[in-house]
């Protein structure tokens, strides 16, 4: 299968000290759906060389979701960033486990008309998401149940990407619109009303590591090093912010309000360890088994493995949750 759109690739060689020897490092290819804040922290153990430094020669590549499971379980990847998508995937029997969460909550917020003053309001008024079932989908779906009113009281309108949601809500196509951090605060610059933010509602895991149940067993010390060069991203993220609103705004090919607006609203949804909030691991499996019609309880053990994240939380003696 040809990937598409390779978008970073750490490189560089770590050269053994013992009798000068170097070795080669090993490539791995992970992917990402959009290059967006939601991967940054990829995005981030990438260009400061956090890879490299776990002689890894790391390439993000952006695929989506329904391309991403084949690639996974053929092996044309070896990891992907994309959380939901791996616990959906694992839940229609595919052989994957989710290992690591970076991100543990949603990154939208929910923008309308200012003649909408409470979230009651949106009770039949329609509200614009990218496309049915996708993660702005899910994200808007979840965020009306924590406002306390069934999805069934609004209709969803598929809008496509940020841009596209906010121009349906300028030209009065919708009455609100589920957008990223960036394109909320340019819509209430333009007048419109915050509703409500995702990410202060309730935890969901939407970015972390995946990878297959074989890639576990017979390459546990790759996913490891794999692992520590998330965690040192993510904190890298975390602990400097002019320096990674400028790789966002490169990265993402936005200007630097937009990229500072969307650090500043969703920098606290990172995990700087890597851990799998259990609550909220709870939500995505609940999502995904409505979404594929099962009835049975599914355990935490069947779409995750967080054993190797606390052995790497151990040995870099950070203290997950």
């Amino acid at each position: 299968m040809k990937l598409l759109l390779p978008l970073f690739a750490a490189l560089g060689l770590v050269g053994g000290l013992t009798a000068k020897i170097t070795f080669a490092a090993d490539n791995v290819k992970i992917s990402i759906s959009n290059v967006e804040g939601s991967f940054l922290f990829g995005a981030v153990a990438a260009k400061k060389g956090f890879f490299s430094q776990e002689n890894l020669n790391a390439e993000l590549i952006r695929i989506g979701g329904n391309v991403m499971v084949p690639a996974l379980a053929n092996g044309d990847i070896d990891y992907t960033l994309m959380f939901g998508s791996v616990v959906r995937a694992t839940l229609s029997n595919f052989p994957f486990k989710v290992v690591a969460s970076f991100v543990d909550s949603p990154t939208g917020a929910l923008v309308g008309k200012t003649a909408i003053t409470t979230p009651q309001s949106l009770k039949g008024k329609s509200i614009a998401v990218s496309s049915f079932g996708a993660g702005a989908y899910v994200t808007a779906v979840l965020t009306v149940q924590h406002l306390g009113m069934s999805p069934n009281e609004v209709k969803f309108v598929a809008s496509g990407g940020d841009a596209g949601r906010l121009a349906a809500l300028q030209n009065g196509l919708v009455d609100a619109a589920l957008l990223n951090p960036a394109a909320a605060a340019r819509a209430e610059r333009l007048g419109f009303r915050v509703i409500a933010k995702s990410y202060e509602l309730f935890t969901f895991p939407y970015a972390g590591l995946g990878t297959t149940n074989r890639k576990l067993a017979e390459k546990p010390a790759e996913v490891k090093r794999v692992l520590r060069a998330l965690i040192r991203g993510s904190r890298y993220m975390r602990e400097n912010r002019d320096e990674i609103i400028q790789v966002l705004s490169d990265w993402a090919k936005i200007d630097r309000q937009s990229a500072t607006d969307y650090y500043d609203a969703t920098w606290k949804s990172t995990s700087q360890y890597g851990s799998i909030p259990e609550k909220g691991l709870r939500l995505v499996i609940e999502d995904a088994k409505s979404a594929l019609k099962i009835q049975r309880e599914v355990p935490f053990s069947e779409v995750a493995d967080d054993s190797l994240v606390k052995e790497v939380q151990r040995e870099m003696k950070i203290k997950g949750r």
